[in-house]
């Protein structure tokens, strides 16, 4: 009896922790991680990666509704509200309410490329900052809508920054080979301006108003649906 007793908490504990990856995202690093090495929270994601990836294209489809449903609501040149965005929210949830309106700190950054950017530099254009990892399978899952928006709303009106705590060499590698085709940057988020600096979970996405205030900030993979109705609410 004490051993099924045994053998059913674990099982429960497993299934927990699975939901959770599939539905939160991954544990983000807590060292510099300029090491090159994988967080041990890599290896534990995959069965949580797995379950997420038989789930997607329900949740995908559930996002393409919403935006639709929204954009219909929406009369005339009224903006989709961000409330409603956050309402219909499948898979993520906004995080850091309390930071919201505030301006985010300045900011320098080296990208993979070798080029230097100032946040500031973005300002008159919406900016989405991308926290991820190439270990980690939500982020990995979130990069062709990432891609497609890139195609989608160009540089002119909307800058992408993706960053990763990993070492240079191998972020550049991993984008090189997915193609990516909008900003990507290693540099130790810790390091950065709060409330990037407290987050604690990957996939997350900051999103700044043209004003440099922040808009929203998000925890769990998007789909691109998602990603606009973000960028278009207010």
């Amino acid at each position: 009896m004490k051993q099924q007793m045994k053998t059913l908490i674990q099982t429960s504990l497993i299934c927990v922790f699975a939901f959770c990856l599939a539905f939160c995202g991954c544990g983000k690093r807590q060292d510099s991680a300029q090491s090159g090495t994988s967080n041990p929270a890599a290896r534990q994601s995959s069965s949580g990666s797995q379950n997420q990836a038989a789930a997607e294209p329900a949740r995908q489809t559930e996002s393409e509704n919403a935006q639709s449903v929204l954009e219909h609501s929406a009369s005339g040149n009224q903006p989709i509200k961000l409330e409603d965005v956050f309402a219909r929210a499948r898979g993520w949830s906004p995080i850091y309410a309390d930071w919201y309106g505030k301006i985010l700190e300045d900011f320098s950054f080296r990208d993979i490329a070798g080029k230097t950017h100032k946040i500031s530099d973005y300002r008159g254009k919406n900016l989405m900052i991308v926290l991820w990892a190439t270990w980690c399978g939500p982020c990995k899952q979130e990069i062709p809508h990432l891609i497609a928006l890139r195609n989608v709303i160009g540089e002119s009106e909307l800058a992408i920054v993706a960053i990763s705590d990993e070492d240079e060499m191998l972020v550049k590698k991993f984008a090189d080979a997915q193609k990516i085709n909008y900003t990507v940057a290693s540099l130790n988020s810790r390091s950065l301006p709060q409330p990037i600096a407290r987050v604690e979970s990957i996939p997350t996405s900051v999103f700044i108003r043209p004003d440099g205030s922040i808009k929203a900030i998000t925890q769990g993979s998007l789909f691109l649906g998602d990603m606009k109705m973000l960028i278009r609410a207010e």
